[in-house]
């Protein structure tokens, strides 16, 4: 018997014993095994290869026919959609008749009819009826929603009457819910927006919104009448700020061309209340003007929007407070400028002609207005 070796002292020896061969051939079955493997794993492969994008949906998927056929029907909601009314609430309501509050009588006449009782809210409780909206109408300083609902057969038609304080809020939440390019027309002292299911409306300082449960033309006329008789009934239309008369009777926008930011302007938490004149085309030019107590606030107004805008634009030429600059990415031309108490400019200009022949415009109507 041959001795092991001696292991050295000290030394870690995992396997001590010789590494040995125990198999001396391969079984036959195995050799076909590993053969017929491996061609397999070759043939696949070829296959796969040639295959690329051979691909024919109609041998594979289930065909449209037989979805459509095998599909469910769901019957669970059918228009019109009527809203629950608590059950005896009509006997009610017809004993004590219409209570409308602000809203003109016009609005329960003509076969429509008042639907449970006449609803207000506060910024505070308005989330109550418009949920998810309520930050849009607050941050435009709405102080009181009025709410009610009429029906005339299966219309049913819900008037939103917002008391938003200042003539600049009513318009600046009309812009934001109006879609851009619908057409606006002047009704006594209301402009309004048709839609399909009612309209948009402001008056002075309230904003309207009719919403019914389908679309019906006798929705937009009636909602047209109750807008003319509030108008009415309001008299001539309120003083409006001066920035937007000169937007408005100096450069010729229209309502619809003009809108109201009342904070967050530019993206900025600092700037606010500022308006807007986009020009009639497919012109990416827009006027903005904002006026501050004065010419100290306007300078510092100023100053703050200057070192903020420095991150996005490239100055070209500034002379005082009179800045001509390009946007980093969109190449456009904006102008950033003070006068007095004013803060103004254009942006959005394709070339610089185009930004320093609108800028003059409008710096001449705000020259004026200062030296008054």
């Amino acid at each position: 018997m041959a001795k092991k070796k001696k292991k050295s002292k000290g030394q870690k020896i995992f396997n001590d014993r010789p590494r040995k061969i125990f198999r001396h051939y391969i079984g036959t079955s195995e050799f076909i095994f590993s053969a017929a493997f491996t061609i397999f794993v070759v043939v696949m492969g070829v296959w796969f290869f040639a295959q690329k994008t051979n691909y024919d949906p109609g041998e594979r998927d289930i065909s449209y026919e037989l979805m459509l056929a095998e599909s469910v029907v769901d019957n669970l909601w059918e228009p019109p959609f009527v809203y629950w009314r608590e059950p005896g609430s009509e006997v009610a309501e017809a004993a004590m008749g219409p209570e409308i509050g602000i809203y003109p009588d016009v609005a329960v006449s003509d076969g429509w009819t008042q639907v449970g009782r006449l609803k207000e809210f506060t910024s505070k409780t308005v989330y109550e009826k418009v949920d998810g909206q309520e930050g849009q109408y607050n941050s435009f300083g709405m102080q009181f929603m009025y709410f009610l609902t009429i029906t005339k057969g299966e219309i049913e038609v819900n008037i939103e009457l917002y008391d938003m304080g200042e003539f600049e809020n009513s318009l600046g939440v009309y812009s934001a819910q109006r879609t851009d390019g619908s057409s606006v027309e002047q009704i006594g002292s209301a402009f309004v927006t048709r839609t399909a299911v009612g309209g948009l409306a402001i008056v002075n300082q309230f904003y309207f919104k009719f919403s019914a449960n389908i679309e019906d033309p006798s929705i937009t006329a009636h909602a047209l009448k109750v807008i003319q008789a509030f108008a009415d009934e309001q008299g001539e239309a309120g003083a409006v700020p001066a920035v937007f008369g000169i937007l408005n009777d100096g450069l010729g926008f229209g309502f619809e061309q003009i809108g109201y930011q009342k904070s967050d302007v530019f993206q900025y938490d600092f700037a606010k209340e500022f308006w807007f004149g986009n020009p009639v085309g497919d012109s990416k030019l827009k006027y903005f003007l904002h006026e501050e107590p004065g010419e100290s606030a306007a300078s510092s107004l100023f100053g703050q929007i200057m070192e903020e805008h420095e991150f996005e634009y490239d100055i070209i030429s500034q002379e005082e407070s009179d800045v001509m600059m390009k946007h980093d990415f969109l190449k456009t031309f904006n102008t950033m400028n003070k006068l007095g108490s004013f803060v103004y400019g254009v942006e959005g200009a394709k070339t610089q002609d185009e930004a320093e022949a609108a800028l003059n415009k409008l710096k001449s109507l705000i020259s004026e207005r200062t030296s008054q």
